[in-house]
């Protein structure tokens, strides 16, 4: 699930039913924000990251527009936290929002390309950059551990780093913050009121969290934390255990869980919800949260016309148990005709599922959204590659994968 994904704590956006008028605003103190004196930058044509405005379809911009396009894009946040000129705020809440200005009605305008952010009125390239910085530190964009997420009064932090320095604000006591880590009494105040915080951008606007806050929060890093890749269990803090490294060579590594119980895990949740921590599969049996897990492969594929050699994308999934519960696959696909396509899905050990076969559906609508019924089994391993195959031996047009996800949950065997 594209943030995932992952996504987050949304802000729920505050109904308007007429456009926001620019001096309605406030366009911020630059002070208020950590700017830095002198040409920052996004002036300068890079993001935070190092990175200059996303291509169109790229994964930096697909989650710029998956914010953008998210009740988590208020007037607000665009105008004090991403810091935009507040007329570009008001122009992008008031383009997307659509004539009425409520988001989520059938008039809503939402943004399909980077090209289409750009046109609103005092949006620029230093603007789109700003708003890429949010969207990356915000998980919005999807992270491989060792990619920068951004940089957070003067420190920057890889999105591992991220995870953890968000698992230890929120999980450790006062003792350690203000002791081990060497916080001062304002600033732990400050997180523990604070808590849950969802992203660094979140602790760095906690009071008294400055340059030195974050410096000894990172250096405090040392233990991994629940969801950290590792090659063995020696790699993972006290009371982890590294789990789900595939065993078909696609990756030499899981992720440290914690298997420790968890309170009505293993309960039924046929007619009682599941507890905190939890989720209800399929089979109506509470499952630990990592147990489910969404994978995207963003890379555009050409789908060539009249051919019945498939085309290939495949995810990597790691750090799961032992063998899939519940499978879906959705794509973004651009074909003049759905019917002329076949889409299939193959798990780790090479079993396929049809997904989709379009000469043999006449008159039935493509949906975007496909469950695994069938095919594969529900015994076999689920780490590992698992492989999106499409063909178009009935097409004569050319078509285009845009991206695909596998929303998967497993269980042990």
């Amino acid at each position: 699930m594209r943030q995932t994904v992952a996504a987050g704590l949304l802000v729920l956006l505050a109904s308007a039913c007429a456009p926001l008028e620019v001096d309605e605003v406030d366009g911020g103190d630059p002070l208020d924000q950590g700017v830095s004196e002198g040409v920052s930058e996004a002036e300068q044509g890079l993001g935070a990251c190092g990175g200059g405005v996303p291509a169109e379809g790229s994964i930096e911009a697909l989650g710029m527009l998956d914010f953008l396009n998210s009740a988590a894009a208020t007037l607000a946040v665009l105008d004090d936290q991403v810091a935009l000129d507040a007329r570009a705020a008001a122009g992008l809440v008031n383009h997307r929002n659509g004539p009425d200005g409520v988001l989520g009605t059938a008039d809503d305008q939402p943004f399909t390309s980077v090209a289409g952010v750009d046109a609103i009125a005092y949006v620029n390239a230093a603007a789109i950059l700003d708003l890429v910085d949010h969207a990356r530190a915000t998980w919005w964009i999807p992270l491989a551990d060792g990619d920068c997420l951004g940089t957070f009064e003067g420190v920057t932090f890889t999105a591992a780093e991220g995870r953890r320095a968000l698992a230890l604000v929120n999980q450790a006591s006062a003792a350690r913050l203000g002791g081990t880590v060497g916080l001062t009494n304002q600033a732990v105040n400050g997180i523990l009121g604070g808590r849950v915080l969802s992203d660094l951008p979140a602790l760095a606007r906690v009071p008294y969290v400055g340059p030195q806050s974050m410096m000894n929060i990172r250096s405090a890093l040392i233990n991994a934390v629940p969801g950290d890749l590792c090659a063995g269990t020696v790699e993972c803090g006290a009371g982890l255990h590294c789990v789900g490294i595939p065993h078909d060579g696609s990756s030499s590594q899981g992720r440290c869980r914690d298997l420790t119980p968890i309170p009505g895990e293993g309960y039924s949740c046929d007619t009682t919800a599941c507890g905190s921590g939890l989720f209800c599969s399929s089979y109506f049996s509470c499952l630990p949260g990592w147990m489910a897990d969404s994978l995207t492969n963003p890379t555009d594929v050409t789908i060539p016309a009249f051919t019945s050699a498939p085309v290939e994308s495949s995810v990597i999934v790691q750090g799961q148990a032992t063998v899939p519960v519940d499978l879906e696959v959705v794509v973004a696909i651009d074909h003049p005709n759905m019917h002329a396509l076949r889409l299939r899905l193959v798990d780790p050990n090479g079993t396929e599922a049809l997904l989709w076969d379009g000469p043999a559906s006449p008159g039935q609508t493509f949906q975007s959204h496909l469950e695994v019924t069938n095919g594969i089994s529900r015994d076999d391993m689920v780490n590992g590659r698992w492989r999106l195959l499409i063909d178009n031996a009935a097409g004569a047009q050319v078509g285009l994968l845009r991206q695909w996800t596998l929303n998967l949950t497993s269980r042990w065997d």
